[in-house]
């Protein structure tokens, strides 16, 4: 493929696996099964498009893999500015709580994670995190002589964020929180999508010997090269005045001249002509 147009090469790919892949699908009637290839390589985003991942090798081969990966094989692992977290999204982090539940810390670190198959929502000690949860009972009777605080691990869903505050739904209890001024966010996502360009890219899958350059990727592992960061908030345009710091000229009245203006003399002059 020439590398003097990459547009042109991935598109005639894409075109072309999606031939391979109205060829090869069953709809409904008994075809020949195909021989294939395993496989499994590495090496750098250069593109989506309709769901595939186009990867340049360090050898330069340029593959399209279609992500056939579920959720605890497809990792997608990096940073992010605090800018792009989200209401929505799932979230951890250790925090120091009270014995009521009442935040003792701001948050140093969150990661905006995707559930799998160990993933657990709710508060947790570290001796609990085989068993149970903290504050469960949601009896406060059950809790009085009981001093529960220390560190713990939430894990439950971003519920709002405004500033620095954030709320998180953890369970059947919500905690409302303040993020720390340098707090960092990680994400550990089952998710191709937020991938970027520049990405390393690491895979096992199979493919068609007649097409080995198309790979059916079974398992996925993406790091991201760049933090993900969301829209920011343009800060609001100050007045003339505010903005310079200086006060804006006096206006003068019409027919008056300032002191400062009259020619020298000026009054002694006059003073002369009533004599």
């Amino acid at each position: 493929m020439p590398s003097s147009c990459p547009a042109r090469r991935l598109w005639f790919a894409l075109s072309f696996l999606g031939m391979l892949l109205a060829v090869t699908a069953a709809n409904g009637q008994e075809r020949p099964q195909m021989p294939r290839e395993n496989t499994r390589g590495s090496g750098t985003l250069k593109g989506l498009a309709q769901g595939l991942l186009h990867v340049e090798t360090k050898e330069g081969d340029q593959l399209l893999l279609k992500v056939e990966a579920g959720p605890n094989e497809l990792s997608h692992t990096g940073s992010a500015d605090v800018s792009w977290l989200r209401p929505g999204m799932l979230v951890r982090f250790t925090a120091r709580l009270s014995k009521k539940g009442q935040p003792l810390s701001d948050v140093s670190e969150v990661t905006v994670f995707t559930p799998r198959e160990s993933s657990r929502i709710g508060i947790f000690t570290e001796a609990a995190l085989g068993g149970g949860e903290l504050f469960a009972e949601q009896n406060p009777a059950a809790a009085k002589d009981k001093d529960d605080s220390g560190t713990y691990l939430v894990s439950g869903q971003l519920a709002g964020l405004r500033g620095d505050k954030m709320t998180v739904a953890a369970g059947m209890i919500t905690l409302k929180l303040k993020l720390a001024e340098d707090a960092k966010v990680q994400f550990d996502l089952a998710d191709y999508r937020y991938a970027q360009p520049g990405d390393a890219v690491s895979f096992e899958g199979w493919y068609y010997p007649m097409a080995k350059n198309q790979i059916f990727a079974r398992r996925l592992d993406i790091t991201a090269a760049q933090p993900l960061t969301g829209e920011k908030k343009r800060p609001r345009p100050q007045p003339a005045k505010e903005a310079s710091g200086q006060d804006e000229p006096a206006k003068e009245e019409p027919g008056k001249e300032k002191a400062s203006e009259k020619p020298n003399g000026a009054e002694p002059a006059a003073a002369d002509n009533a004599k």
